[in-house]
């Protein structure tokens, strides 16, 4: 599982994960899958939400991603999917959520969680939601 944290609202955000491949005992990531790929699901559940928001290949709810590290809003009710690097960064993905996704009101976390394709490996991510931005580079009076 993997932790990443942003601030709740934050927009415009390029999550990257990996996916390991199920097939082997080597730890390796999956290489070679696609915004198409058969039987790809990418779901998504803040902690105060009742059901989860699912994005999948038999509902065409994921759409590729054109430049990868510049986000692009997907299109209403669709997330993007890509893979990032299948040499040098091996089993390594780029995801794209409408801004959306990150502004439930008052989570304090959203869950990612991507399977379903052949020889995949589920792969989980707890992002916190938060009120500071941790990426500002200026100290927060209420963590002080």
């Amino acid at each position: 599982m993997y932790l990443i944290s942003y601030k709740r609202g934050q927009g415009s955000i390029v999550l990257r994960v990996k996916i390991y491949d199920s097939s082997v005992t080597t730890g390796a990531g999956l290489t070679g899958l696609a915004y198409n790929t058969a039987g790809l699901i990418i779901s998504t559940i803040a902690d105060n939400e009742a059901a989860a928001i699912t994005y999948t290949v038999t509902g065409s709810t994921i759409e590729t991603i054109a430049t990868l590290g510049t986000y692009a809003a997907p299109t209403a009710t669709k997330c993007r999917f890509k893979e990032v690097d299948a040499t040098n960064h091996p089993g390594v993905y780029e995801i794209q959520f409408a801004d959306a996704r990150y502004a439930v009101a008052l989570a304090k976390s959203l869950l990612v969680h991507v399977s379903g394709a052949a020889n995949m490996a589920q792969c989980l991510v707890s992002i916190p939601l938060v009120d500071f931005d941790p990426y500002s580079g200026t100290p927060n009076a209420n963590l002080t």
